[in-house]
């Protein structure tokens, strides 16, 4: 029973609501949050997450990408 807006129904949030305390062993007066610091007294945080894990590696897959459609138009040019 999904409403044509992007927020569902209310009883579907009732549905989820229920999936989701069966699922966790939650009650309603409880919750659940989970995220990522942006600073951390460990210096493990989403700033070195970003820095060392995400940056590098998307550097590297765009840079195939780049080099593969360089190489695949100079052969295109060269036919």
């Amino acid at each position: 029973a999904w409403t044509p807006t992007f927020l569902p129904s209310v009883e579907m949030r009732a549905r989820l609501a229920y999936s989701v305390h069966r699922l966790h062993g939650t009650n309603a007066s409880d919750f659940l949050v989970f995220g990522v610091p942006l600073r951390d007294e460990n210096h493990v945080d989403a700033v070195d997450v970003a820095v060392f894990l995400v940056l590098p590696s998307f550097a590297a897959s765009y840079s195939l990408f780049v080099l593969s459609a360089v190489k695949i138009r100079k052969t295109l040019r060269a036919v």
